[in-house]
């Protein structure tokens, strides 16, 4: 199948909005969930590779989450397969951080004696049915196993599951996340150097991901946790990302944090190609401080968002590029293209000079692929499965 878009970027096209209003930080759209501490449960780290989807026993018969707090009936369709999670393995210490349906904790493992993380994620969500959310916790799982060979990817341990919810036993990472980077550094600035070596590490990352077929899909400071060696960084959430169907390059589900969102995603026309709007956006803001358009970002309506993303040309403004390279300011203008059929490629980005310890522009990268859409041949696709995380994925 095909999806199309609109030649002309005019605000009476048809498109999507979403109402209401949501706090906007430098890391991007928030939302947020209370944490919840749960009891510890099992591991087998004799065989670690034998966690994704063992056979075992009947459920018993109801249960409550201690997540969300709901009560019900347990049934085979409420499973995934994994191997259940049972009191006695894991101290679950303090919480690292929560999301819009999950919380992340600190724990330890008892048999290994060491730190893990564990990420909790309930079953039932709001607007969503049980079997989609059951397919996208499938989704995450099978696309961060597929990942396990980069090296710029979260180790996942084990998979657990009880009735209500599941656990994701990975490992636990110390670096801090770039939204730290990005809050610890002189008004918001990020010295070219360090952007440089966490960007790089994302653009090896997002080429292990397109190589594959896969969209990461919330490419944003929060989801990727500091590295100071030869990685760069280290990515930790796969809520959001997809898989390209093997007759279809093109995603119509929209998911992740909406002023990261590339010009075709709030279009639900988009590929692989979005990833490099939201790197290109990131790296915008830890040049200048703060997201294109707006001065002071603290309560933007998401509908304001899509307008200025889709019919304004992101402005530059000299002084604010003033501290980098004039590469470095080349490569983000060729991230930020609207045109996605021209949008630097996350293997072009790292053969850019700015990735190269290269101060200057040195000739013209190669051509676009063929595959990549053309906002100037299509026209609108207004409906979609979309998705109910599109507009509060995590936070920061």
């Amino acid at each position: 199948s095909t999806c199309s878009l609109p030649r002309s970027s005019s605000p009476n096209n048809n498109s999507t909005s979403t109402s209401g209003r949501l706090v906007v930080g430098r890391g991007g759209i928030s939302c947020s969930a209370a944490s919840s501490h749960r009891e510890a449960g099992s591991f087998d780290w004799k065989n670690p590779l034998a966690f994704l989807f063992p056979d075992w026993g009947a459920p018993p018969p109801s249960t409550t989450s201690r997540l969300t707090g709901a009560a019900r009936d347990g049934t085979a369709s409420d499973f995934l397969g994994w191997a259940p999670w049972v009191q006695g393995e894991f101290e679950l210490v303090s919480v690292l951080g929560h999301g819009s349906y999950g919380v992340v904790h600190l724990a330890l493992d008892r048999a290994g004696g060491r730190d893990v993380a564990v990420k909790l994620q309930a079953k039932t969500r709001k607007r969503l049915e049980q079997r989609k959310v059951l397919e996208k916790l499938r989704r995450e799982v099978s696309v961060l196993t597929d990942l396990q060979a980069c090296p710029q990817t979260v180790r996942l341990y084990a998979t657990r599951e009880d009735e209500e919810d599941t656990y994701l036993v990975m490992e636990n990472l110390r670096g801090g996340t770039l939204a730290e980077m990005v809050d610890k550094a002189p008004d918001g600035r990020v010295a070219e150097a360090d952007i440089i070596h966490s960007c790089r590490g994302i653009l090896n990352f997002l080429a292990a991901c397109h190589e594959r077929g896969i969209l990461y899909g919330d490419v944003k400071p929060a989801n990727f946790i500091r590295d100071t060696g030869l990685l760069g960084v280290r990515a930790i959430d796969f809520g959001c990302s997809q898989r390209q169907s093997p007759n279809d390059v093109y995603f119509n589900s929209r998911c992740g944090t909406p002023a990261y969102f590339a010009p075709e995603v709030f279009r639900k026309c988009f590929t692989l190609e979005a990833d490099l709007w939201s790197l290109g956006m990131m790296m915008y803001v830890f040049v200048t401080g703060r997201f294109p358009w707006w001065e002071d970002m603290s309560v933007v309506g998401p509908k304001e968002v899509e307008d200025r993303v889709m019919y304004q040309e992101v402005p530059f403004v000299e002084k604010e590029w003033a501290h980098v390279s004039p590469a470095m300011l080349d490569l983000v203008q060729r991230l930020l293209e609207k045109n996605p059929a021209q949008r630097i490629s996350a293997a072009q980005a790292l053969a850019h000079p700015v990735m190269n310890g290269k101060r200057v522009v040195s000739g013209p990268l190669p051509p676009p692929r063929a595959d990549r859409i053309d906002v100037g041949t299509f026209r609108a696709i207004n409906s979609s499965d979309e998705d109910p995380d599109c507009m509060c994925a995590g936070t920061t």
